[in-house]
């Protein structure tokens, strides 16, 4: 039987692999020649339930096939288009799976075993967190192992299919399905506010180093410019300071990307630009002009707050990504505010324009 089962499985991978590797990615371009969505949609279809129906035929679960298929046709050329045509139904079946779970569960055992499910809830999700945070804190940061394992301590949507199937085979009686399949939604409930506040749990837990840094009375600088951030648009900025020859001081206040700052030679301190006792001892009122680079809304308005307070006359410019965050900011009255969203159309238009004119010239 054992020996059975393990040439079957062998026949359906060697069939799947020698038709995902010869035969797919001519398949899908020979149907994409068509230019009709609807054929190709239907062959990416028709291929998911044909190798659905060759599991079955060699004995194994159509959701294995399936899953075999989506293995095949994630290795072809196409695959980011077939995930496009497949969202609509990615998203309607998702919403019908959980209806279905939904309907199985029986309040009323719930009720009467609640002690048991949220016992089997934490125990689950203590052990699944215990087992990642140390695995990972071997190969990362104690922080990152600490947000990966809150992350991924709820038990899988998986599950729910698995719990179903054994009930359907009479592995497990039903009040037992019940427990599990309750466990499981209560843990996918909890992860919604675990995530929320992944930040606050692991400061609380792991807090962020310090680090080993001394007091800085003055910076000496003067028509300097203060960069506050160090992130992706952070750097950017720097860059081009640095190729305009401009004097300039990095506040950041993630210790991660601090240290990155210094490996590049940069003039950057690990301090809050929240803090305005921080932004004194930056000569504030000496710079010619103060850059807030942070994405976070709550963040940057207490920055800009900060500023405000200390120097309401400074040259403080701003990003906001759109035209929500700027109101969160118009009180502040920050004469310097651009909105990504405006100043990229912006652009794109002027591009457009450019392209026009050449096309012109051409003629």
């Amino acid at each position: 039987m054992l020996k059975k089962i393990v040439i079957d499985a062998i026949l359906v991978g060697l069939i799947i692999y020698l038709v995902g590797k010869y035969v797919i990615n001519w398949l899908l371009e020979w149907v994409t020649r068509t230019d009709s969505s609807e054929i190709f949609l239907g062959t990416v279809l028709f291929l998911v339930v044909g190798s659905a129906e060759l599991a079955h035929l060699f004995g194994f679960t159509y959701s294995l096939g399936a899953f075999l298929a989506g293995m095949m046709l994630a290795e072809t050329h196409y695959k980011y288009q077939i995930e496009a045509e497949l969202v609509p139904f990615r998203d309607l079946l998702l919403g019908l799976f959980f209806v279905t779970v939904g309907m199985q569960i029986d309040l009323q055992v719930v009720a009467q075993n609640i002690g048991q499910i949220l016992l089997v809830t934490l125990i689950v999700m203590a052990v699944k967190f215990g087992i990642i945070y140390l695995f990972l804190r071997f190969f990362t940061r104690l922080r990152i192992a600490m947000k990966t394992a809150l992350a991924l301590a709820q038990v899988g949507e998986f599950a729910l299919a698995v719990f179903s199937l054994a009930q359907a085979n009479l592995l497990i009686d039903g009040e037992q399905a019940q427990i599990l399949l309750s466990a499981v939604v209560i843990s996918m409930v909890l992860s919604v506010f675990i995530l929320a506040r992944i930040h606050e749990i692991t400061d609380r837990l792991i807090p962020e180093p310090e680090p080993k840094m001394v007091k800085v009375a003055s910076t000496g600088f003067n028509d300097h410019i203060i960069v506050c951030g160090f992130g992706p648009l952070g750097q950017k900025v720097v860059a081009e300071l640095k190729r305009q020859g401009v004097s300039y001081v990095i506040l950041e206040h993630n210790i991660h990307r601090m240290e990155q700052g210094q490996r590049m030679g940069e003039p950057i301190f690990f301090a809050n630009a929240a803090n305005k006792e921080v932004l004194k001892q930056f000569d504030i009122d000496r710079a010619s002009a103060v850059i807030v680079a942070v994405d976070h809304i709550r963040h940057l308005r207490l920055i800009c707050e900060a500023l405000m307070d200390i120097a309401p006359h400074a040259n403080v410019v701003v990003k906001v990504r759109n035209e929500e965050e700027q109101s969160m900011i118009e009180d502040l009255q920050i004469d310097h505010v651009l909105v990504q969203s405006r100043e990229m159309a912006r652009l794109l238009v002027v591009e457009a324009m450019r392209c026009r004119l050449r096309i012109g010239q051409k003629e």
